[in-house]
């Protein structure tokens, strides 16, 4: 046995020769020549080639060296966590791989271990044999190995062998047997989105027989729960298998932005292909675009300029389980572009708290959470994820990882896993981190999914997303009048209130309004003051209107107090008709007065107007000031409600971060709430409406 092959050629050259007449004749005399070296380049001569057929190859540190010594490359990429790993190239030109064990001493006469064998398995180490004293009969130590050897041998095909005489369910698997690897493969660039979730294999130790470990057979309905993250690898520990996220606990992608889209898509379209309530909150603007056509199959899409809808989605997750028992599956939250929340949320600590809430305690309520980042998150964040998954460029630029020598280094398209997830597989043993091939999903595959969850909806199933978390949509549509009549019917049979708008929820929205009261309408210029009062007549046919425009209609002159008065006396039932005031700011203080004084003689007065600098001198806005009941439209903050008691306005009045024309805030005593004016329809409209049907859920 000749160890430093090389180094001895470079210093004795003649020893080759001789080295090659033990080569030649040894064969004969029953000697083995052993040939050891680190650098094979240039050592190897068509002599040794010749004499010599048998070549063993452990990892080395090049692709060349690999080829020279078994004309393929695969000895250069055996992983630094699988000592003892390589090929073996038989004379025949077959190449086998194989795992040496580990030998730390050898039996002899003065020191006789037993011989104690070991199997590994999914549990841990458990001892296959009692130790039992190797026999000191005497003998040189190559006797009492080959008794070890033995011993060792009849164990394994006591333990293991398969047996044709025992019953079915005890015999061993020939295809599990033919799984043994002693050198794993390389993990794949991805693992593709599985078309049925299927059930998780049970771990592979690589250079460990899998017939070592008797197998249970899994419980396919505990297995298959989650979303399907990758095939997972713990080399120092010899595990390989798919991994599941069950979402009972909260998880992290730290990742740049187009290098983590692929998984979240993946995410995305195993929640959506799960019907389960998907939220998800990005910051990430081409992100947005690209799923914005298909917000109707999200519970709730917040884009980064939406802050107060981002707020109020964060306020309603409070609530455990928010979508009620009759969920099957846990809610997915996704937060994506952490990093770029916290930034804008810079001066709104109350809503980075309630962020932060909603990361580190969202699993506790009944939801999914998952949160993506392209930097390290900062104080608090760090820890609120209970397993993290980090990218290789992100290592790369975090330092401390990136040094550590007992840190993995991953492929450009894997991720490395800390945390829980590595503790479900192997308890608390030491663990910097172990390797993912992530389960990645294109946009088109997410689409597909998307416009399946489509067609089932349309179709009647149960499968549309709900109204808790949806944002307004822009306008909507005048309901026919059997719609407003079955309403007032069954939500206001005293006619004590009017209906107004509509909610998010595109529930009706009333305004309780006693005999001559007056509600102020307050909105900006095109804010959609006069379509509102339009609306309001249209939703309460039972009611007569009479619409004075302050800034006089065609003939551009302000009512007078004397026509104003005509037009008073012309109502034939007053207690069954409704004032509507639109332009106040331009009638003259006598006409103000004149209303209000014969306010109690109508079922209601709306007055509408544009804020000016002065007005706090109109007879009538002084006489509501501080009133109970208001109608603000699309407000911008607490000062725009100066007229009424609001402490706070509605998050929920935004629509992609604007208020469109016909955003209205009704303000009815404690209630404060966001609501949409239908679009009012014109005479010729109003016809065709009248022919549509009753909607059942009235």
């Amino acid at each position: 046995m000749v160890d430093e092959f090389r180094m001895l050629i470079d210093s004795m050259p003649d020893a080759m020769a001789e080295l090659m007449r033990i080569a030649t004749i040894g064969r004969s005399l029953g000697l083995h020549l052993v040939l050891a070296t680190q650098r094979p380049q240039g050592a190897i001569s068509q002599d040794i080639r010749a004499n010599i057929a048998t070549s063993i190859c452990l990892r080395v540190a090049s692709a060349q060296d690999s080829y020279n010594l078994l004309e393929h490359e695969s000895a250069a990429y055996i992983s630094a966590a699988h000592p003892g790993a390589g090929y073996v190239r038989l004379p025949d030109g077959r190449s086998l791989p194989f795992r040496a064990p580990l030998v730390d001493a050898v039996p002899s006469c003065s020191d006789a271990r037993p011989v104690q064998v070991l199997g590994l398995e999914e549990g841990g180490w458990r001892e296959l044999t009692a130790a039992s004293a190797v026999q000191t009969l005497g003998g040189h130590e190559d006797e009492l190995l080959i008794r070890s050897a033995q011993q060792l041998r009849a164990l394994y095909e006591r333990e293991y062998a398969p047996r044709s005489h025992a019953p079915r369910g005890e015999q061993k698997n020939a295809a599990v047997q033919d799984e043994y690897c002693p050198i794993p493969p390389e993990l794949p660039e991805n693992t593709p989105l599985p078309a049925v979730q299927a059930p998780v294999n049970e771990p592979v130790a690589y250079g460990i027989d899998p017939a070592a470990a008797p197998q249970e057979p899994a419980d396919s309905g505990a297995a298959s729960e989650g979303y399907l993250l990758g095939e997972l690898e713990i080399a120092r520990y010899g595990v390989r298998r798919p991994i599941s996220w069950s979402g009972q606990q909260s998880l992290a992608l730290l990742a740049q932005s187009a290098e983590r889209a692929p998984m979240l898509y993946g995410l995305l379209a195993q929640a959506f292909a799960a019907r389960t309530p998907v939220v998800l909150m990005t910051s990430d603007g081409a992100l947005y675009r690209d799923l914005e056509p298909y917000a109707g199959a999200f519970e709730s899409l917040v884009g980064a300029q939406e802050l107060s809808h981002l707020r109020f989605c964060l306020e309603q997750l409070r609530t455990p389980n928010l979508w009620g028992a009759e969920g099957t599956t846990r809610p997915l939250i996704v937060v994506d572009g952490l990093d770029s929340w916290l930034e804008a949320l810079v001066r709104q600590p109350d809503t980075e708290n309630l962020l932060y809430d909603l990361l580190s305690q969202g699993c506790r309520r009944g939801y999914s959470v998952v949160f993506t980042s392209a930097l390290n998150p900062r104080g608090r964040f760090a820890a609120a994820a209970h397993s993290t998954l980090l990218s290789r460029r992100f290592l790369d630029a975090d330092l401390m990882r990136s040094t550590s020598k007992d840190y993995p280094t991953p492929a450009q398209s894997h991720y490395c896993v800390e945390g829980a997830i590595n503790e479900e597989l192997i308890g608390d043993q030491p663990l910097s981190a172990s390797i993912l091939s992530p389960c990645v999903a294109g946009f088109q595959e997410l689409v597909q999914v998307l416009r399946g969850n489509a067609a089932s909806a349309s179709s009647g199933s149960n499968t549309r997303p709900g109204m808790l978390l949806r944002q307004f949509p822009e306008y909507y549509r005048m309901p026919s009048t059997e719609y407003v009549t079955a309403a007032h019917a069954a939500c206001n049979p005293q006619g004590a209130k009017l209906l107004v708008a509509f909610d998010r929820q595109q529930m009706p929205v009333w305004l309780s309004a006693p005999a001559g009261a007056v509600v102020p309408v307050q909105g900006s210029r095109a804010a959609g003051k006069s379509t509102l009062l339009e609306s309001i007549a249209q939703l309460n046919p039972q009611l007569s209107a009479l619409v004075l425009e302050g800034s006089g209609g065609a003939t551009g002159e302000p009512p007078s107090v004397e026509r104003t008065r005509a037009l008073l006396d012309s109502v034939k039932n007053p207690a069954r008709a409704l004032v509507f005031v639109d332009d106040l700011q331009y009638l003259s203080p006598a006409v103000q007065q004149l209303l209000l004084e014969r306010r109690g003689e109508f079922r209601a007065m709306l007055v509408a107007y544009t804020p000016w600098p002065r007005r706090a001198s109109s007879p009538l806005l002084a006489a509501l000031m501080g009133c109970s009941r208001a109608l603000l439209l699309a407000p911008a903050s607490l000062a725009d409600a100066d007229m009424c008691t609001v402490t706070a306005l509605p998050l929920d009045r935004f629509t992609q971060g604007e208020q469109p024309a016909g955003r209205l805030v009704v303000v009815d005593g404690a209630s404060v709430c966001a609501a949409q004016v239908p679009l009012a329809l014109s005479t010729a409209a109003q016809a065709v409406a009248a022919t549509q049907k009753v909607p059942v859920g009235v």
